[in-house]
């Protein structure tokens, strides 16, 4: 989304792709609650709440008027780099053996 050339092209990538993000977080969820182990229990949870905090982001994003001011649209990009980024990192986190 952060590369694309204009607001209505970040719109209509998102909008294809936001039920993919969603059924991740639902499986997630239900991860969550399927859970008996206590540290996969909190994993699934932490991934499931960065997932919906990316969600809500992105929504946020792409529903930026493109009246908004060049400090609006940094601001607003800026929350969704940082979004991915700590989603990004907890899947790295999680993929390392040492935290199985």
């Amino acid at each position: 989304m952060l590369e694309c050339a204009s607001a209505e092209e970040a719109s209509a990538t998102w909008q294809a792709g936001r039920a993919r993000v969603q059924a991740t977080e639902d499986e997630l969820r239900a991860l969550a609650r399927a859970q008996t182990n206590e540290n996969r229990l909190d994993r699934a949870r932490r991934l499931q709440r960065l997932v919906a905090a990316l969600t809500m982001t992105m929504d946020t994003e792409t529903s930026v008027a493109a009246t908004a001011d060049a400090g609006s649209l940094r601001a607003s990009r800026a929350r969704v780099a940082q979004a991915r980024t700590e989603l990004r990192v907890a899947l790295d986190a999680d993929g390392r053996p040492d935290r199985q």
